[in-house]
């Protein structure tokens, strides 16, 4: 699952978390930054990111983001366990492996049905026209775009409750983290160092 394919110069990225903000805003403001020192590093020749070739431990001190899945389009994450995890923390990792899976699985299922319903779509519009999925010279034929508009209008209108739902359960689940996130932050906050 987190095999790193150089080819493609898929990276995991070490996360680092500040003690004072919340997990989910460090989250995405690190992102961006990584994303654009990223940009950065490439137009001026240099790399100055950490890239693992290897797997990442089993045992990570931060939390690793992976290569995109193929079926989700969303990235892997492996989420940190620490030894010293207090039971509010471990609540909390679980809750978030937990809302990871869950949208990894709704985006798989509806990724796939995506590819299916547009397979379907395509073959039937060029068996009406009369002709097979491949033209004289073997190349695949194409739709145009307005037609292609159609079956995207079609596959929104028909997935309009599942994706209201989905976002209805997004919000709900991920608000449910602002609590959890909040005690954690506050037990890493007052927490004794180690000597």
């Amino acid at each position: 699952m987190f095999k790193i394919i150089t080819v493609c110069k898929c990276s995991f990225k070490q996360i680092k978390y500040s003690r004072r903000s919340p997990w989910a805003l460090m989250m995405s403001r690190q992102l961006a930054t990584a994303q654009n020192q990223n940009k950065n590093e490439e137009k001026n020749g240099e790399s100055q990111s950490t890239i693992y070739l290897s797997e990442p431990p089993s045992k990570p001190d931060r939390d690793w983001i992976g290569p995109v899945d193929k079926r989700s389009n969303l990235r892997q994450i492996r989420f940190t366990e620490r030894d010293n995890e207090t039971e509010t923390e471990r609540a909390y990792r679980e809750m978030r492996e937990e809302i990871y899976v869950w949208n990894h699985t709704f985006w798989a299922r509806h990724n796939q049905n995506f590819i299916e319903a547009k397979e379907h779509f395509v073959k039937k519009v060029l068996e009406s026209k009369g002709g097979g999925l491949l033209d004289e010279d073997g190349a695949r034929r194409v739709l145009s775009a307005d037609e292609m508009a159609e079956f995207y209008k079609e596959f929104l209108q028909e997935n309009q409750q599942i994706l209201k739902q989905y976002n209805r359960d997004w919000y709900r689940r991920n608000t449910a983290l602002l609590w959890p996130a909040f005690k954690v932050a506050l037990q890493r906050r007052f927490r004794k160092p180690l000597s």
